[in-house]
């Protein structure tokens, strides 16, 4: 485990900004300066009929609305420019480059587009239009036997392994991605976690951030899922920055029979809104962000976007293209 004297965790609030400690510009990313030029001022499209200027003030729901009603591509791209263009720096383009450790791919959850998780018993993906019920961990009747079972989860050398090729690769960060708590569906994956010695996929994880801080020196950012408050409090200790995208603020891909959140309670917007909360309560350093083509209606998309956290450090648009014979609607 890292000590407090070599990490300080919750120092990246600012990370671009630079500074000595572990959330350091050095530390976390690398910066290259792009050609200068004069800076666009920052003016109203020519094309939109509103009063919004794009460097007033955070855009509102309404005013998100018509911009994307009566503006063009080419000019919403021309006030980005300029939004960038009012910063401190806006020749500077500053990225962390990062290690992707998959510590398990197993979910609690079933999206219907997603070509990440896999079923920990038969290795397919688990994203279809018939949904499974959770298994019951105290009754393992309903657990399936794959005729050839692996690992759910990394072991501590792999991802250490992975990391150190990451470190001498020239990464800065770590990026640990997983399914959502699988141990709430998959009784071999509750089997698995206290053969290692853990009661739940958070615990594993964190020890692995914390194998990786004192081996490596990478810095790990998490992206663990759904988690509770005091989750967030532990992975804080071992990370400098944890991610959980909204993906959507619409309730009705979750209630609706086939849509592509059905049955996957996590993604109620309500639940992942209390997550981010809880982070910002914790001044932690939070990556989030919205799902586009998921079978989300515009206003619901507008509705993603003009959600706001004060803690979120990086807004992410993903267009999702359906996998092979992948429910997508």
């Amino acid at each position: 485990m890292a000590s407090a004297a070599t990490f300080r965790p919750g120092t990246l609030a600012s990370p671009w900004r630079g500074g000595d400690g572990v959330g350091g510009a050095g530390a976390r990313g690398r910066r290259f300066r792009g050609t200068g030029g004069a800076r666009p001022a920052c003016r109203k499209s020519a094309t939109t009929s509103t009063d919004v200027s794009v460097s007033s003030h955070p855009l509102t729901r309404p005013e998100i609305d018509a911009l994307v009603d009566v503006t063009g591509l080419d000019a919403l791209c021309e006030m980005a420019r300029a939004v960038r263009a009012s910063g401190p720096n806006p020749t500077v383009v500053t990225f962390s480059p990062k290690v992707f450790i998959p510590l398990t791919r197993a979910c609690r959850d079933r999206c219907g587009y997603c070509a990440f998780a896999k079923d920990p018993t038969d290795g397919k993906p688990t994203g279809n239009d018939e949904r499974d019920e959770p298994h019951d961990n105290e009754n393992d009747q309903s657990s399936r036997n794959s005729s050839t079972p692996s690992a759910i989860y990394m072991s501590v050398a792999d991802v250490l392994a992975v990391a150190e090729r990451g470190r001498a690769a020239g990464c800065a960060e770590c990026l640990f991605t997983l399914g959502d708590r699988p141990e709430a569906r998959y009784i071999e994956a509750a089997n698995e976690l206290k053969a290692l010695g853990f009661a739940s996929t958070v615990e594993y994880v964190a020890h692995c951030c914390a194998m990786v801080l004192e081996h490596t020196g990478l810095l790990p950012h998490v992206n663990a899922g759904v988690l509770t408050f005091d989750e967030l409090k532990l992975i804080r200790t071992v990370s400098v920055s944890q991610g959980l995208m909204l993906e959507s603020a619409s309730e009705r891909l979750v209630t609706e029979k086939g849509a592509a959140h059905w049955k996957c309670d996590t993604k109620k917007p309500d639940v992942r809104l209390r997550v981010m909360e809880h982070a910002g309560e914790l001044n932690i350093p939070f990556t989030s962000g919205i799902m586009v083509g998921i079978g989300e209606t515009r206003a619901e998309r507008v509705d993603g976007m003009a959600l706001r956290v004060s803690q979120i450090i990086d807004s992410l648009c993903f267009h999702t293209r359906p996998a092979k014979g992948r429910l997508y609607l």
